[in-house]
């Protein structure tokens, strides 16, 4: 079973995966379009660099959570 697996949440008519960088230019468009992005208190994007911003600091928080919860920093 893939890391990619793992991290999946999928029902019948719905499939959440988590981001990954590979993911920047599809998340940019998308949260671009103003009705797609209306109720996502970020706001829309002004860069594909304010994006990749926002993907590297989930991807950062995923990893310190990681950290944590396999006692990487406070065990």
């Amino acid at each position: 079973m893939s890391n990619a697996e793992i991290n999946t949440l999928q029902t019948e008519r719905l499939k959440l995966l988590e981001i990954e960088m590979e993911d920047l230019d599809q998340l940019h468009r998308l949260h671009s379009i103003p009705e797609v992005d209306e109720y996502n208190t970020l706001g829309i994007p002004e860069s594909i660099k304010d994006t990749e911003q926002f993907i590297q600091q989930q991807l950062a928080a995923k990893r310190n959570l990681l950290e944590i919860h396999t006692c990487g920093k406070f065990c």
